[in-house]
């Protein structure tokens, strides 16, 4: 590159104290050193702004007054950001250091590319509390595949860690604040491939997410496959062909355990529908519930016993909790209602 473009980090930043010291210190170690880094504080209610207290000389620091979700504290950044690229961060993802220098390099080559991420990694599982490591099993992040030294082309970034050109952002109106808590990466990237803009992901850029507070407690991580199901229906109803598209192995699996979680949560139902009026769709019920609960038992190996069956039963749970925001979503999306 003849000239290195100023590259802006915006990241959202919600119950993150105990996580976004490390995301920022990870930015301190950049190879690629002409960066602007935004921290939007969507009123975090914990101790954040003592954390952020020995960066602020390196940060611009921006505060909503009042929470506002994902979408619109991004965009919030967006707006009020400089660079010609423009990285929108999670506040629990921490990059290797020549992250941005490496996705800089994809964008200034090829003006087909809408946008650029990396592969992502999870923290030491047996670090996590039960509630991060219920979240990372039911969501199929808890994947060990070794995805080559590639690039491949994606059919959505994932908005932990992508790399943008700030005009093609403004072009399509930053991302869409009707979707307020999931699902606005995705409604994006449909956008930008839908105009012929490919999507990459490097898998020689690497980011190691730690969790931060948003999955401390039972409720939350089962509200959450709900909101994703509502957001991807939204996606896949508004968007068609251009939501769906075979990626990286990982994402293949986790596209697959949706399948069978719609699958599973129509297949009880309906059987035991069917049984008031005929008892042997009982028993075919039971079965499906068996064959599913088996595979989360299998899958759930990382935990220990009592613990694994425990997950395996919240995850039948969350079967149900995902196709209701699936039917949630499709109908908001008809009636044309705020998803």
């Amino acid at each position: 590159m003849p000239s290195s473009p100023l590259v802006s980090v915006v990241i959202p930043s919600y119950a993150c104290a105990n996580s976004i010291p490390a995301v920022l210190e990870g930015l301190r170690r950049q190879t690629y050193s002409l960066l602007e880094i935004l921290v939007v504080n969507d009123c975090s209610p914990d101790h954040l702004e003592e954390v952020l207290a020995p960066f602020r000389d390196q940060i611009r620091y921006l505060k909503n007054p009042q929470n506002l979700g994902l979408s619109k504290t991004y965009n919030q950044g967006l707006r009020a950001a400089h660079g010609e690229y423009v990285l929108t961060l999670h506040s629990d993802c921490v990059l290797e250091p020549d992250y941005i220098a490496r996705l800089v390099a994809h964008l200034a080559t090829d003006p087909k590319l809408g946008a650029a991420t990396g592969r992502c990694r999870y923290v030491n599982f047996d670090e996590l509390g039960f509630n991060e490591q219920l979240f990372t099993l039911l969501n199929r992040l808890y994947v060990d595949w070794r995805e080559s030294d590639t690039v491949e082309e994606v059919p959505f970034i994932e908005g932990k860690a992508d790399l943008f050109r700030r005009e093609t952002l403004e072009r399509y109106g930053y991302f869409n604040e009707t979707l307020r808590l999931t699902s606005e990466d995705q409604d994006l990237s449909a956008k930008m491939r839908r105009d012929g803009l490919r999507l990459i992901q490097d898998n020689t850029c690497v980011f190691t997410v730690h969790y931060n507070q948003t999955q401390d407690s039972l409720i939350k991580v089962l509200r959450k496959q709900r909101s994703y199901a509502a957001g991807q229906a939204y996606v896949l109803l508004t968007y068609g062909s251009h939501a769906v598209k075979t990626s990286t192995a990982a994402r293949n699996h986790r596209a697959l355990h949706r399948f069978l979680q719609l699958l599973t949560a129509t297949a009880v139902t309906g059987s035991l529908v069917l049984g008031l009026f005929q008892t042997a769709f009982l028993w075919v019920a039971f079965a499906v519930l068996v064959i599913r609960g088996g595979e989360y038992f299998l899958y759930n190996r990382p935990l220990p016993l009592g613990k694994r069956m425990l997950a395996s039963a919240i995850g039948l749970a969350a079967d149900f909790f995902y196709t209701t925001g699936l039917i949630e979503g499709t109908i908001k999306t008809l009636f044309k209602k705020k998803v």
